[in-house]
């Protein structure tokens, strides 16, 4: 029994590393879709083109939404969250499909949001569909469905530990056992191990120097923490507020959804145009902040816009994640303070 355990293990972390990287690939696909191939289709606008590809992933989006409505609606860690508590780990295919498609046209098209709690639903369907294919219970189900979500987390990151503490902690909200902690391990660091093969083992964040000066200044930290913590409260009830005025206000009132995001559509294209920085992940624009590459007056303009787009885009029908949009905003953060600090 013990074999076979860590042989399932295995197995799932294996199929979520390969999905993580499928997901990883297909951000990629069509990020080149949109920008190279759709954007030359688009040559009668010039740069303009820029502006417009945002607005037609949330299009496409919002027809999504109007062909699978309750689909839509379970996006996110807390739907595979809902899954392992309330109904054994079960999560149905065509829900991971879709929520696996969604993602990758909003991010590929410029929005800019994260693909971790995308990839942590994907690692987490795909696990619950071979758990139903094994014909496990739903004991095991609910185990290898956290790993699976935990799984695809190490794999997109380059994380073992991450992944563990993510399904740990946020998955299986801290209620977990020896053999399930066994299982998490195994399949975060095959996951892990899978995605490092076939992405290569370089981090996505890059540091030239971790020297954190001297122990005089190790105050400054907390003062740091202090000012992170603050934004952090004001981006939540911000993003609650533009949910709510969505929600209760805009669409009751016959105001179509696919309207809406292909305005919200237009405002990200508009700031893209200005600062490309702002389209997508955001990674490449984190190591330009940490590099020193970029002057505060553009990094408060780029953390103006994430603070403002990313709850505009997922409160209005957008898919994707707010964890890496969150690195963006801390990294900002942390250059403003270092800056003003300095002067």
């Amino acid at each position: 029994d013990y074999l076979s355990f860590t042989i399932y293990s295995l197995l799932i972390g294996i199929v979520a590393g390969l999905s993580a990287v499928f997901f990883h690939n297909s951000i990629d696909f069509f990020n080149g879709l949109f920008f190279e191939q759709t954007a030359e289709g688009l040559f009668f606008l010039g740069a303009g083109a820029l502006i417009v590809l945002p607005a037609i992933g949330m299009l496409i989006q919002a027809l999504m939404i109007k062909i699978a409505p309750v689909i839509a609606q379970k996006k996110g860690v807390p739907e595979v969250v809902k899954s392992v508590a309330l109904r054994g780990g079960y999560i149905p295919l065509k829900t991971t499909i879709f929520h696996f498609l969604a993602p990758v046209i909003c991010i590929g098209s410029g929005g800019t949001v994260g693909p971790e709690g995308p990839a942590a639903q994907l690692g987490g369907g795909v696990s619950s569909k071979i758990c139903q294919l094994l014909g496990l219970s739903d004991v095991r189900r609910r185990v290898f469905t956290a790993a699976g979500s935990g799984a695809a987390i190490a794999a997109i990151f380059n994380t073992p530990l991450g992944g563990v503490f993510f399904a740990i902690e946020l998955i299986l909200l801290n209620d977990f056992s020896a053999p399930t902690l066994s299982a998490i391990i195994l399949a975060a660091v095959s996951a892990s191990t899978i995605s490092r093969e076939l992405l290569g083992g370089e981090s996505v964040i890059v540091f030239s120097s971790t020297d954190a000066g001297s122990y005089h200044y190790l105050y400054m930290y907390m003062v740091l923490g202090i000012i992170g913590g603050l934004f952090s409260v004001l981006f939540l009830r911000y993003s609650n507020l533009t949910n709510y005025f969505f929600k209760k206000i805009l669409f009751p009132r016959l105001i179509p959804q696919w309207l809406i995001m292909i305005i919200v559509g237009l405002i990200m294209g508009i700031s893209g145009y200005y600062y490309k920085d702002i389209f997508g992940i955001g990674y490449s624009g984190i190591n330009n902040i940490i590099a020193g590459k970029v002057l505060w007056k553009v990094v408060l303009v780029l953390f103006a816009l994430k603070f403002l787009l990313v709850p505009l885009i997922i409160n209005s029908g957008g898919f994707g994640g707010m964890f890496a949009p969150s690195l963006f905003m801390g990294a900002c953060i942390g250059f403003l303070f270092a800056t003003g600090a300095n002067y």
